[in-house]
């Protein structure tokens, strides 16, 4: 890991966010979703060719892909359960509340999926990514804590311009991951 930081990672979200607010009002949003979304279903068909038994999601924030997955997956969605944990949770109704901390959450929670074993792979929204394929979240490291003991396909999802190396530096803590998909984008990280 590269432990020279031109800037922190506090300024480095605040930055990205900025840059990315403008380029989603600059852009149409919906299309640009639509192509992310083409190129993760590509991708997860091509690591399951037989189709994937689970995908670990999320619901999009503002700032965030809205992505449309085949209504025949079965997706779980992350829930915050305390300051410094998220756990997995299948959806079969799928409607979702947004919660204290701002995102969508399942509004019936059927299957912890704490361990994460059952599923293929895990898509995972960031405020910026690094060509090392590490992620900037929003500072609160709850997926890094999630992924620390997992090995599953991570799946890094973003816009391109939230691409930047040299604007923050990762930590030990930060997981790298597998690929980053983006509009223009399928990049296999080589870890």
């Amino acid at each position: 890991m590269n432990t020279q930081v031109l800037i922190s990672k506090p300024e480095s979200r605040a930055y990205l966010k900025n840059l990315l607010s403008s380029f989603i009002e600059s852009n149409h949003k919906e299309n640009l979703d639509q192509l992310i979304s083409a190129n993760i279903i590509s991708l997860v068909e091509q690591l399951c060719p037989h189709g994937p038994a689970l995908i670990g999601s999320y619901q999009a924030t503002a700032i965030e892909p809205n992505l449309s997955l085949p209504t025949t997956w079965n997706t779980s969605y992350p829930v915050v359960e305390s300051d410094t944990q998220i756990n997995f949770y299948t959806n079969p109704s799928k409607e979702f509340v947004t919660s204290s901390f701002g995102i969508k959450e399942p509004t019936q929670e059927v299957e912890n999926l704490k361990e994460a074993l059952v599923h293929d792979a895990l898509i995972i929204p960031a405020v910026g990514f690094n060509q090392s394929g590490y992620r900037l979240g929003h500072g609160g490291g709850y997926y890094d804590r999630y992924l620390s003991n997992i090995n599953k396909i991570k799946i890094g999802v973003g816009y391109s311009v939230q691409f930047t190396d040299g604007l923050w530096s990762p930590e030990e803590h930060d997981i790298q991951l597998d690929y980053i998909v983006t509009e223009k984008y399928v990049i296999k990280i080589n870890n």
